[in-house]
């Protein structure tokens, strides 16, 4: 079949993965046997394919930039021409110029917020988005002030020489150069949504940004004014999500079920260090303890002292722990934090058949692990 065969191999590929990778994430019993399609309900299917809209916002983003770039190839070869081929294909890469620094702020922002969400460090989480925002302003700010007022920057380095050409070129830069910042900045919260936990707003942003607005804008806007509502509909694809964003934002909050734009809770924080052979706590910090946990107080101070003394135990070099304490909404997280050797104390078989895990276990309680930058993060989620 030549380049077809070549073609359909690769689609047939993907579409194989795709099955087998869909059917271990969301089936319970996590196998790989062959896909039968007379075997897949449409109904579970259907709910897969959900699932994964709404859990994997950034992939079913390429999805959606794909079928953007389709339309607006065949709007812009259509209205303009090879010359609006050209000026679209000018603007996609206009933006790498931001999308390097922006990239890169993203790799480290969305494990890091993760973290820090996951332990309910709300404070830092605030302070890592405000800091990721203003360095996406300080860089993108700039550039889409240079490219509106010279546009000839791009031309040149296009080598663009053909005057029609060079004209649309330059208008679709103008345009499209004032939502720059906008698509930045709602690229970030779409990924930043995403690392707190918040999907459903990741995949909104995403789906309205790569597919929803763009394209229904782009073919109402080209139907009334021509091919001018092209970059106007890239422009609202890239501005209005951000508004999206401060809308959804403002309405939880007068749900009360977050208190500002950055979708976070408030929490109370109580932070004290375990020492090893010293297990005394302070008159003071044993009343915001004891005002956290109330009746469950016994059973904090026991799992605690179970906790590390169990970690100690393994590790002799450890000779403290840093132990903080969270309430968000009624729930309690316990973090734990070590700098010894690799170590979940919740892989311990012996340690989990202890009578401390079996108390935890009889309240609800839930447990995790994880390393970041060499330190062991044990957590006790307590389940009011």
């Amino acid at each position: 079949m030549g380049m077809e065969g070549a073609a359909l191999s690769t689609v047939v590929g993907y579409a194989v993965g795709v099955a087998y990778i869909s059917r271990y994430l969301f089936s319970k019993r996590r196998s790989f046997k062959f896909v039968s399609p007379a075997k897949l309900k449409i109904m579970h299917v259907l709910d897969s394919l959900k699932n994964i809209m709404l859990n994997t916002p950034e992939v079913v983003g390429k999805v959606f930039f794909s079928i953007q770039m389709a339309v607006f190839t065949y709007l812009c070869s259509t209205y303009y021409g090879a010359a609006g081929l050209l000026a679209f294909l000018v603007y996609d890469n206009s933006e790498t110029f931001v999308y390097i620094v922006l990239s890169g702020i993203m790799k480290a922002l969305t494990p890091i917020v993760a973290v820090f969400y996951k332990e309910m460090d709300f404070k830092a989480v605030q302070y890592i988005i405000k800091k990721s925002i203003k360095q996406v302003l300080i860089v993108s700010i700039p550039i889409s002030a240079l490219f509106f007022v010279y546009p000839e920057i791009l031309i040149k380095l296009f080598n663009i020489t053909n005057p029609q050409y060079i004209q649309i070129v330059s208008f679709a830069i103008r345009i499209t150069s004032f939502g720059l910042v906008g698509r930045c900045i709602s690229y970030l919260l779409a990924n930043y949504a995403q690392a707190i936990e918040q999907n459903r707003i990741s995949f909104i942003i995403t789906f309205c940004e790569e597919f929803l607005i763009s394209i229904v804008a782009a073919l109402i806007l080209t139907h009334f004014i021509g091919g001018v509502g092209i970059w106007i509909a890239i422009l609202l694809s890239e501005t209005v999500p951000l508004l999206i964003y401060l809308g959804m934002a403002k309405y939880l909050q007068m749900s009360n079920e977050i208190k500002n734009l950055f979708l976070l809770k408030d929490s109370k924080l109580v932070n004290f260090t375990y020492v090893k052979g010293n297990n005394e706590y302070s008159d003071e910090l044993l009343e915001k303890i004891e005002a956290i946990f109330k009746d469950y107080s016994p059973l904090f101070f026991s799992s605690v002292g179970g906790i590390c003394e169990n970690i100690f135990d393994h590790d002799p070099s450890v000779n403290h722990i840093d132990v903080t304490v969270r309430l968000v909404d009624g729930n309690a997280v316990v973090l734990f934090i070590d700098d010894g050797e690799l170590y979940n104390p919740f892989n311990n078989k012996k340690f989990n058949e202890s009578q401390i895990i079996r108390k935890l276990r009889e309240n609800n309680c839930e447990f995790d692990y994880t390393n970041v930058l060499g330190f062991n993060k044990s957590y006790v989620r307590f389940n009011y």
